[in-house]
C-alpha cells in the first residue's frame, strides 16, 4: 500500500537500495533478476539484469527470457540520449513526447505509438470529500459543464505532440471491449458554448460585482442544498503532482486558459507528494493539503485489468484504494454487480454500465490516454511484435 510521503520527509532518506544478508541483495520473481553487482552498478548509473533461473514462468509457461543480458541507464540530457542512441550505445529509451516527436523525423529511428498497456490515463479528479474546498463542484451540472470547456484534442497535439489519445471515460482504449465510448448524443465534447448554455441554465450567473467569474444564485443546486453562500464564486483550487511536469505545465495552462472562458476560475499549485494519498481514513486525516483541493490533476496506471481502475470509484474503495473519495449507489449497484457476475457478456455489460454512470457525473474529466514513447535504433515491430494491436505482447 502506498503512504503519503511529503518532500521534508524522503529528502534525507539514505537507504542503500538493497537488502543485508540476501545475495544477490534484492529479491524478485520475475525473468530477470539483478547480479551481486548492483550497488556498484547502481552508483554508477547502468544496471545490469541477467535471467533469473528460478522465475516462475519457466515451469508453469514453458516460456524463458529472450535476452542473455539488459541493461539500463539513465540519462538527463536528450542530446545525450539521442547520440547514445546514434552511436549504439544503447538500443532503446523511454525519453518522453517531445524527444519522440523529434525521433519520428529520424529515418534512422523507430518510434512506438501504441497506448501504454498498464492503461494509463490522465485526467482532473474531483474530490468527493464534502467538508472540504469549494463545494459547488458537488453539483455534477458543474462538473459536465467544465467537461465540455475542456479541449482534449487540443491537449493531446499540443501537449502530448500527438503522442496520446484523446481522453473519455475511466478505462483505457488499449482494453480494447472494456473501454466505454460514449454515444455521440451524450459525449462530452468541446463545446464552451454548451458549457456557457449549462451553467446559466443551472443558476452560475455573472454579476455586476463579480463579471468575468460566475457565482452561485439563489436557484443554484449549490446554494439550494446548502453547500455554499449565494454569490460564491465558481473558483476551485487545482493540485498538481510534480512527477509528471512537462507535460503538466501546457495542461494546467490550457485548462485554466479555456475554463475562464466561460466563466470559471481554477488556480493551481504543484504538490510534492511523492505517492497519492488514497486509502482508509487515518490517510484522510493525514493529508489535509491534498484532501481540502478541489481538484488533482494525476496520471494513472494499473495492472491489466479494469476492474482494478473501476474499484477505485467505488465505495467500498473508501477504505483500501479510492482515488477521490468518490461514490454513487448507481454505479456501486453496477460495479459491485460486475464484479461477482461469472457470465462473460453480463459482466461486461455491467462494468459499461459503470463507466457510464462515471462518465455522465463527471468524477473525473479524462484528458488524455498517453502512449508509449519508445525511441529505437531497430525495427520495435519486428522484434517485439506490433504493441499497437497487442499492447504488452
Amino acid at each position: 500500500q502506498g503512504q503519503l510521503l511529503l518532500e521534508e520527509s524522503w529528502l534525507g532518506f539514505t537507504w542503500e537500495g538493497v537488502f543485508d544478508g540476501h545475495s544477490p541483495p534484492i529479491v524478485g520473481t520475475g525473468p530477470y533478476m539483478v547480479t551481486e553487482d548492483i550497488y556498484d552498478q547502481w552508483t554508477s548509473g547502468a544496471i545490469e539484469l541477467v535471467p533469473n533461473p528460478e522465475c516462475w514462468l519457466a515451469d508453469s509457461e514453458g516460456l524463458t527470457p529472450r535476452y542473455d543480458r539488459i541493461e539500463l541507464r539513465s540519462y538527463d540530457d536528450p542530446t545525450a540520449i539521442a547520440f547514445a542512441l546514434e552511436t549504439g550505445e544503447i538500443d532503446v529509451a523511454d525519453a518522453g513526447c517531445e524527444f519522440a516527436g523529434a525521433a519520428s523525423e529520424d529515418d534512422t529511428l523507430y518510434v512506438s505509438d501504441a497506448l501504454c498497456c498498464t492503461g494509463d490515463l490522465v485526467s482532473m479528479e474531483f474530490s468527493g470529500v464534502e467538508d472540504q474546498g469549494n463545494l459547488i463542484r458537488m453539483d455534477p451540472l458543474v462538473r459536465q459543464a467544465m467537461a465540455a470547456a475542456v479541449d482534449r484534442e487540443a491537449i493531446v497535439e499540443e501537449c502530448y505532440g500527438g503522442f496520446a489519445v484523446e481522453g473519455s471515460s475511466l478505462v483505457s482504449p488499449v482494453f480494447g471491449v472494456w473501454h466505454y465510448e460514449a454515444p455521440a448524443d451524450d459525449e462530452m465534447s468541446y463545446d464552451p458554448d454548451a458549457a456557457e448554455e449549462a451553467l446559466d441554465s443551472a443558476g452560475y450567473v455573472f454579476t455586476t460585482e463579480s463579471p468575468t467569474v460566475r457565482v452561485a444564485s439563489s436557484a443554484s443546486l449549490a446554494v439550494t442544498e446548502g453547500w455554499v453562500a449565494e454569490g460564491s464564486p465558481l473558483s476551485f483550487s487545482l493540485v498538481v503532482l510534480s512527477r509528471y511536469v512537462p507535460e503538466y505545465a501546457g495542461i494546467v495552462d490550457r485548462v485554466t486558459a479555456t475554463l475562464a472562458e466561460v466563466g470559471i476560475d481554477v488556480q493551481y499549485s504543484v504538490s510534492s507528494v511523492v505517492i497519492l494519498p488514497m486509502y482508509s481514513g487515518e490517510w484522510y486525516e493525514l493529508c489535509p493539503p491534498l484532501y481540502s483541493e478541489d481538484m488533482v490533476l494525476a496520471r494513472r496506471h494499473y495492472i491489466p485489468d479494469p476492474h482494478a481502475l473501476l474499484f477505485t470509484q467505488s465505495s467500498g474503495a473508501y477504505g483500501q484504494i479510492t482515488n477521490n473519495w468518490y461514490a454513487d449507489p448507481a454505479y456501486d449497484s453496477a460495479f459491485d454487480s460486475s464484479a461477482s457476475e461469472m457470465d462473460p457478456d453480463t459482466r461486461l455489460s455491467l462494468a459499461l454500465e459503470a463507466q457510464r454512470i462515471q462518465y455522465d457525473d463527471v468524477s473525473y474529466i479524462v484528458l488524455a490516454y498517453p502512449k508509449e514513447t519508445l525511441v529505437a535504433n531497430f525495427d520495435l515491430e519486428e522484434e517485439f511484435g506490433n504493441w499497437t494491436s497487442d499492447p504488452g505482447l
